[in-house]
């Protein structure tokens, strides 16, 4: 019956009407809930539980009705309190039961429900994961709920704004329970094992509810008056204190950033688990992680730790933004996520001011977004999200790193300490409630004392974003805005309000452009436009040939930042794939920045060659070409990292994975002895490379090397390198990999090793393997799962440029579909496409002209390699701000048109 009712046969259909907040709604409306206390028993070696559920809802007019979500296990009996038994109506397809009474019930009803369940495997709801523990392997129970899937393991009123305090009892044989409060009391099972209770949490929302069961090591320290734990698998725990510091320095730092609102509840953990989806998830007071993202070597670079650093922040800052405070429904998901984004980096720069966490950010985050909106098929932070089956689809970059992008940006429009203290009357006013946008504008407009919604309608209800022109005129510039495509370059559109800093040799000049055009009068010449806005920025010729003149002669890093640098970078890439620029001008950009010594913008540009040359890679003598721009501009930067300080180990990682791609025989040679060294005697930052090449060039050897990383007793962390390394194979040689690993690898695994199959042969099998297992694999798998089918697909397909290619997947997708890709995903892939064919064509035609000619744009070898001195420059920079403040009161006013 259980396997039956997992198939989910549907015993009624019709969609229900939207409701008030424009979703559908297969429940009641009118009753809601306001308790449930679990009893459950779990044995995670069977991979079994089973218990009830006791509710106690609220009945607001009569009703003999109750419906509750449910899906995946037996429900056997429904029993009120009166003692009355509800018929039990199944529906599949809309994920619910009915619980049917003979009579109405009105007020506080209570009933229980009894079920029982097998732990899924494929890591949503409650499911079982698995590890090796001296020789044998062992089992946990784990939860991962977010969309929707509580559902998938207790029947319960399964959305986001139906908020209900939780209870629990487990009753089990596994050493360690864990919940989202801490257990009242761990007592003797008569059968055997233990019956642990848990009291009631604040009204939380049902998608961070969480389980943990089974065997795993903690280490602890008592912050701001709470127990704060990470968990590992025993053999991981020496990796825990790291992650525990991180935890507590983001934990102390929103305690105070959100003062007087401190953390609620009484205890927080944070568990690395073996299996689990994604990066990690806010269940409040029970955070939960891939243990592989997470736990880290002792000797991890520092683009690692700043990653780790991003994660725990990330989710920590939900324990506010989400937990305590919760968008109604899915539409609004930027609301928590996109604050978690911004939170991180905010948090990075007060307790590793080094680690350039804005430009990080920046890297990261930003361009991706930008990247994804420059498509007519994004969408607008605000989207309509009718089911909660298309939740999972707005999970994307739109929601994270676009929402983060325009926090940033409203914040330092506002002012910083304005825009916390708004965050504070938001989250004072709405605490343990279900919240929309406009609650947020209106705290931030009653700090601010503007009209926040008014600002930032055009940027939440559109999709897309400004490309600013600039030119210069005789006593100024001139600013136009246009939406930024990458596939028709600059389109009119109705203008967005657009806040601006210009850099000029009196310091900074603030604007805001809410006009198409508009000019501003700065008496002498602008330098830049300064990063932090959500739209990129092109100059005029005259503009462009000076900021290249600067990088060359080193006087453009005294006032452009690191984020500025690489906005610049990412921004010209960007407007050559979209016919705005010449390759020209870009490998000139690239050409002057041989002297740049930021990880940063030398990661930015390793992803627009990338780009480049994963465009013409069927052009072999082009390649060639761009493949030794690639070795010029990266063996300088080897031979340049030893100079760098904390940096250099990163630096010299990244220049030898950059090298090793465009097959540099002499980086090649040395990456293939490190091969014979066995991984462990490398360097963590250059074992990612090594692994690159035992695929590429080490033959059988070189592959029992990777099989043994990702299937054997490896570190948890090294397995992510290892499956990206399988796309470097022969072609025969991956296809038997891939297969492997569809056939007895992690489904967390899969994915990456398929994302990872981005270019040349190895894109063309990986899109065989997931056509022939698209049934059978990737739906059952990832067709419900956040960001996954979505990034192994744009990343496999939408890195097509050959029009043959084209149709067949084209064609694929006319057939074959699953829930969490076909509103947005496919559409974007299609859009992909098209844009990749047409900037293939452009794009070998620029090249060729290049490399025939004998001067690069910028007329240089490029600048000499400089010297780390950011603190200096910021100080240099902070000076000649200040002096700007004092003169700006003797320039000319800002035009009226600019506001």
């Amino acid at each position: 019956r259980i396997a039956a009712l997992l198939r989910g046969a549907p015993r009624y259909s019709p969609m229900p009407a939207l409701n008030a907040l424009g979703y559908h709604s297969s429940l009641v409306e009118g009753v809601v809930p306001e308790a449930y206390h679990l009893d459950i028993a779990v044995d995670v070696d069977e991979r079994t539980y089973g218990g009830r559920v006791d509710i106690t809802a609220e009945a607001r007019a009569p009703t003999n009705l109750i419906v509750l979500h449910s899906v995946g296990y037996e429900v056997t009996e429904a029993l009120f309190k009166d003692g009355t038994v509800a018929e039990i109506l199944s529906d599949g397809a809309e994920e619910i039961i009915r619980l049917k009474l003979s009579r109405d019930v009105q007020g506080t009803v209570q009933f229980s429900v009894r079920f029982n369940g097998l732990l899924g495997t494929a890591m949503r709801g409650f499911y079982s994961s698995s590890y090796d523990h001296e020789g044998s392997k062992r089992y946990l129970a784990c939860t991962h709920f977010e969309p929707a899937g509580a559902r998938k393991m207790f029947p319960c009123f399964d959305e986001p704004r139906l908020k209900a305090a939780v209870s629990a009892t487990v009753r089990t044989k596994s050493p360690v329970v864990l919940f989202n409060m801490p257990a009242a009391s761990v007592t003797d099972a008569p059968a055997g094992g233990k019956v642990w209770e848990f009291p009631a949490t604040p009204r939380i929302s049902t998608y961070i509810v969480a389980f943990i069961v089974g065997n795993l090591a903690s280490v602890e320290e008592e912050v701001a008056g709470i127990p704060l734990r990470v968990w590992t698998i025993p053999a991981e725990i020496e990796k825990a204190r790291p992650v525990l510091e991180v935890a507590k320095q983001s934990l102390l730092f929103y305690n105070e950033y959100f003062g007087p609102i401190t953390y609620l509840l009484p205890k927080l953990d944070n568990v690395a688990l073996p299996d689990f989806p994604i990066g990690g998830m806010e269940n409040w007071g029970l955070i939960t992680y891939r243990e592989a993202y997470l736990l880290l070597d002792k000797d991890a670079g520092i683009d690692a730790k700043r990653n780790m650093f991003n994660l725990v922040a990330h989710e920590v800052s939900h324990m506010w933004f989400g937990d305590l405070v919760t968008p109604k429904w899915w539409d609004e998901l930027w609301l928590k996520e996109g604050f978690a984004t911004w939170c991180a980096p905010l948090v990075m720069a007060k307790v590793q001011p080094t680690w350039e966490s804005w430009a990080s950010f920046y890297a990261s985050d930003v361009t991706r977004g930008l990247e994804l909106d420059s498509l007519f098929s994004s969408h607008a932070i605000q989207v309509q999200v009718t089911t909660a089956g298309q939740a999972a689809e707005v999970f994307d970059a739109i929601s994270y790193t676009k929402g983060a992008a325009l926090i940033h940006m409203l914040a330092n429009s506002l002012g910083l300490e304005v825009f916390r203290k708004g965050l504070v009357i938001y989250l004072t006013k709405h605490q343990y409630k279900s919240t929309s946008m406009q609650d947020l504008w209106a705290a931030l407009s009653e700090a601010s004392g503007k009209n926040v919604e008014e600002l930032m309608r055009g940027w939440v209800t559109r999709a897309g974003y400004p490309v600013m022109t600039v030119s210069e005129t005789d006593c100024g510039v001139s600013v136009t805005q246009s939406r930024f495509s990458a596939t028709k370059g600059a389109q009119e559109e109705a203008p967005w309000v657009v806040p601006m800093v210009l850099i000029h040799q009196g310091g900074e000049t603030r604007i805001q452009v809410p006009t198409v055009t508009a000019t501003v009068t700065l008496g002498e010449p602008l330098r830049l436009v300064k990063s932090g806005g959500f739209y990129r920025v092109r100059y005029g010729d005259s503009m462009y040939d000076r900021i290249l003149k600067g990088i060359v002669d080193g006087s453009f890093f005294e006032f452009a930042s690191v984020a500025d640098r690489l906005a610049l970078v990412s921004d010209y890439f960007a407007f050559e794939k979209a016919g705005l620029a010449t390759t020209n001008q870009v490998l000139g950009l690239c050409e002057a920045l041989r002297g740049e010594t930021s990880l940063e913008v030398n990661q930015a540009i390793a992803v627009g060659l990338r780009g480049l040359r994963v465009l013409v890679d069927v052009n072999p003598a082009l390649s060639a070409k761009l493949d030794q721009f690639v070795t010029d501009h990266f063996s300088r930067l080897l031979e340049a990292a030893s100079t760098q300080g904390a940096l250099a180990a990163d630096l010299r990682a990244l220049a030898t994975r950059q090298l090793i791609a465009v097959k540099a025989p002499k980086v090649v040679e040395e990456a293939l002895a490190m091969v014979q060294l066995g991984a462990q005697k490398v360097s963590p930052l250059l074992r990612p490379s090594v692994y690159q090449v035992a695929a590429s060039h080490g033959g059988k050897d070189g592959l029992a090397l990777l099989s043994d990383i990702i299937y054997g007793s490896a570190a948890p962390s090294e397995r992510p390198a290892a499956l990206r390394a399988l796309a470097s194979l022969p072609a025969p040689e991956l296809k038997d990999a891939l297969e492997t690993l569809f056939a007895k690898g992690r489904s967390q695994d899969v994915w990456v090793a398929l994302q990872a199959c981005s270019s040349g042969a190895a894109r063309q099998v990986a899109w065989d393997l997931i056509k022939q297992h698209w049934e059978d694999y990737m739906v059952p798998k990832y067709g419900t799962q956040q960001f996954i089918l979505e990034r192994v697909l744009l990343s496999v397909v939408g890195t097509q440029s050959v029009a043959a290619q084209q149709q067949d997947v084209l064609t694929f997708f006319e057939t074959h579909t699953a829930p969490v890709i076909e509103k947005n995903t496919i559409p974007q892939i299609r859009e992909r496409i098209a844009c990749n064919v047409a900037w293939s064509s452009r794009a070998e035609t620029h090249l060729t002209k290049y490399f025939l000619s004998t001067k690069s744009r910028a007329g240089t070898k490029g600048a000499s390699v400089r010297k780390p001195a950011r603190k200096a420059a910021t100080k240099k920079a902070a000076t000649k701000g200040a002096t700007a403040k004092k003169a700006a009161s003797k320039k000319p006013a800002t035009k009226k048109t600019a506001t």
